[in-house]
């Protein structure tokens, strides 16, 4: 057990500053933030299936709580449907799918 628990923190273990700034890029292609926390797409969300919206909005979050925008990148399913108008159904269904 000693011997795959240091694989782990050997091969898997990767620090969220890291993927974040591997991903900076592209991301900011698809998303912008305002100062007050909020995830404005970019991309044509129309073309995008809810898990990818909901995907990019939490993505969004955890950058906007890496700038100071907001104290925490958790989001409620309330926040989901109020932030991408997307009927409850879809929302519960797409994270049922994540």
């Amino acid at each position: 057990m000693e011997e795959l628990k240091k694989w782990v923190k050997e091969e898997l273990t990767v620090t969220e500053v890291n993927e974040l700034r591997r991903h900076k890029e592209k991301v900011k292609e698809l998303i912008g933030i305002t100062s007050g926390g909020m995830v404005v797409f970019k991309a044509d969300s129309t073309k995008l299936s809810a898990k990818e919206i909901i995907c990019l909005y939490m993505i969004g979050k955890v950058y906007a709580r890496v700038a100071g925008y907001v104290d925490e990148d958790s989001v409620a399913n309330k926040e989901l449907i109020e932030a991408l108008n997307l009927p409850e159904g879809t929302i519960r269904y797409a994270l049922k799918e994540l």
